[in-house]
């Protein structure tokens, strides 16, 4: 018994240093079949959104491509960020906000795919910013009347959708699928509220 234990927080111990804070050892995948928290078999509550650990199994990342459509609609949230601002006449707060969930969506979906870790944290606490800051603007300007804000809830319903399913995905490609299409879905939703929101304020 102690034998195990030592020889598991041993594993554990190379398991941190491989998965850093920036980035992971490249062939990290290869060097461990799995996790530490699916090694122990420790099942992820399907309420469980906000923390570091991750449903997706390790085993994902040898499927994984950096260029692809699903690492790329990660770093589209900052093309919007800078539509907000040079198109759409948004603050700067705005841009901000999109830039930094560019960043903590990547290092999250991509980066650390299938790895616990406080980027997971992060990105779903930025997620939930922005979606309660841009929903309670479309139900303020809503309230007043202005239908163009409303035209923002379609595109952001069927986010919602993608996003819950991909939670719920057997395997990467359904995954991948989901998941672009949730960002995706959100930015053409956040594209056309920032829009409205640009002629409201004019």
């Amino acid at each position: 018994m102690a034998v195990g234990t030592r020889a598991r927080a041993k594993n554990n111990e190379e398991w941190r240093r491989q998965v850093g804070w920036l980035y992971p050892a490249r062939d990290l995948h290869r060097r461990f079949e799995q996790n530490p928290r699916e090694r122990e078999g420790k099942p992820l509550a399907w309420w469980r959104l906000v923390g570091p650990e991750t449903r997706c199994p390790l085993r994902w990342r040898r499927d994984l491509k950096v260029l692809s459509v699903y690492a790329l609609s990660s770093l589209t949230f900052g093309l919007c960020g800078l539509a907000a601002v040079f198109w759409f006449g948004a603050p700067r707060a705005d841009a901000l906000l999109l830039c930094a969930v560019a960043v903590t969506s990547w290092q999250a979906d991509v980066t650390y795919l299938g790895i616990d870790h406080g980027w997971r944290t992060l990105d779903t606490v930025l997620a939930v910013v922005l979606v309660m800051r841009y929903v309670a603007l479309a139900l303020r300007r809503l309230a007043l009347a202005s239908w163009a804000h409303g035209a923002a809830f379609p595109p952001f319903v069927l986010a919602l959708l993608c996003f819950l399913r991909s939670q719920r995905s057997k395997d990467f490609e359904a995954r991948a699928r989901l998941q672009a299409l949730w960002h995706f879905a959100l930015q053409v939703s956040l594209v056309v509220l920032l829009r409205a929101e640009s002629y409201h304020v004019t």
